[in-house]
């Protein structure tokens, strides 16, 4: 019963989205971790595995979404919205305001309203 409780409670802590996919592979790694041995150990070794596999998806994540421009191709720059940190300007649409919170500086990113894609500086 205790093991059901333990594995149905750390299961729903993993479907929620505040965490980064290393904490997220630490909680599963301990859950997978006390299933195969429960004790200490077990949780350790399991929690250690999950966490080094989160971080490699943590950094894999982090690259920018597309791929380079094509040969002979250009991509624009967006330019910031003053006074609203965290929104840019679509180079292809002057009055489309792109929201690019936590996007990091340098990626590129989709125009929503033409599809085309711009570097975000």
């Amino acid at each position: 019963m205790k093991k059901t409780i333990l594995l149905t409670s750390l299961a729903a802590l993993m479907l929620t989205g505040c965490e980064t996919y290393t904490q997220t592979g630490a909680l599963a790694g301990a859950a997978i971790g006390y299933g195969v041995r429960p004790d200490a150990r077990g949780v350790a070794v399991g929690a250690g595995i999950g966490a080094i596999t989160g971080a490699l998806a943590d950094a894999a994540v982090g690259q920018p979404y597309y791929g380079g421009a094509p040969r002979g191709y250009t991509m624009l720059y967006a330019q910031p919205v003053p006074r609203y940190r965290g929104y840019v300007y679509s180079p292809y649409s002057r009055n489309t305001i792109v929201d690019v919170r936590g996007v990091r500086h340098g990626s590129r990113v989709c125009c929503p309203h033409t599809g085309r894609v711009f570097i975000y500086r």
